[in-house]
């Protein structure tokens, strides 16, 4: 290495020696880059056969279908426990199961298999029947019909530009479409606030304090109307929509203009601020 020069308390080296000694090449202002050329030995990785995870459910029934109408054996009964399967259940609906379609049937350790990649943490409450449970559907939040209130309008249009099943991944597509209509909503919220804000100053610059009054009432509703809004999307929009929320351009624009009001009148942590933020960062 080569030597340095003392500057205070540090020792310094020149990038030209620096790279000399090392054989690299200065880049920026603390990164050399290498001249020599690095062999990585590679490997082909085998890729595991993937193994589709059972729910309970279903390993229960295999567990009914393989004891059939003979006692369990004692090698299950630490599984039987894990699925709250009590050992002395009856299995008379197990032939049921077999007869509505169940040609196949996995093997012993497969099934141990298949429940050892469960969670321990479920506490879900099992019957002894052995036919699946089906899972209810996510309910839509929405109305049978949309309101003929103005606001409620609003919060029924925002409900339906961003809730979907959250089960469900959105497509690229779907998203873009969301957050289109979810930005008409809001730039109509937000235009309508900067109506009552302009309506304001010029009342403030005649003093006509009965308007003034009123122009200020009209716009903290506008500013109220877009904290609803925004707590709405959290509440019922769908995760895949609300990540992008903080992604959009046009959307932060919105949001900016609302920050900087809340600014200007010192305030940094009100409610309204706060859900701004939540739904750019989430």
């Amino acid at each position: 290495m080569p030597d340095g020069k003392i500057q205070g308390n540090f020792l310094v080296k020149g990038n030209a020696d620096f790279g000399t000694a090392t054989k690299s090449k200065h880049l920026d202002r603390f990164t050399f880059v290498g001249n020599d050329t690095l062999e990585v030995a590679t490997s082909k990785a085998t890729v595991p056969k993937y193994n589709r995870r059972r729910s309970r459910n279903e390993i229960r029934r295999l567990l009914l279908q393989e004891k059939g109408t003979g006692p369990w054996p004692p090698s299950r009964e630490p599984l039987l426990k894990k699925l709250k399967i009590s050992s002395k259940s009856s299995v008379q609906r197990s032939a049921s199961v077999s007869s509505k379609g169940t040609s196949t049937v996995d093997s012993p350790s497969s099934i141990e298999s298949s429940s050892d990649s469960d969670p321990e943490g479920d506490d879900s409450e099992y019957e002894t029947s052995s036919e699946l449970e089906v899972e209810p559907e996510e309910p839509s939040p929405l109305p049978s019909n949309r309101p003929l209130d103005p606001l409620k309008a609003i919060e029924y249009d925002i409900i339906k530009a961003v809730w979907a099943k959250r089960k469900v991944s959105l497509s690229g597509v779907v998203i873009r479409t969301a957050l289109s209509e979810y930005w008409n909503i809001m730039k109509g919220v937000r235009d309508r606030w900067k109506a009552e804000v302009v309506t304001l100053q010029q009342a403030s610059e005649k003093k006509e304090k009965a308007k003034i009054i009123e122009y200020e009432r009209r716009a903290a509703n506008q500013r109220k109307l877009l904290e609803t809004c925004i707590r709405l999307t959290l509440k019922h929009g769908h995760p895949d929509i609300i990540e992008k929320l903080g992604e959009n351009p046009i959307l932060s624009v919105i949001f900016y203009n609302f920050i900087a009001d809340r600014f200007k009148e010192n305030d940094y942590t009100g409610p309204l601020i706060t859900s701004i933020m939540e739904a750019s960062t989430r």
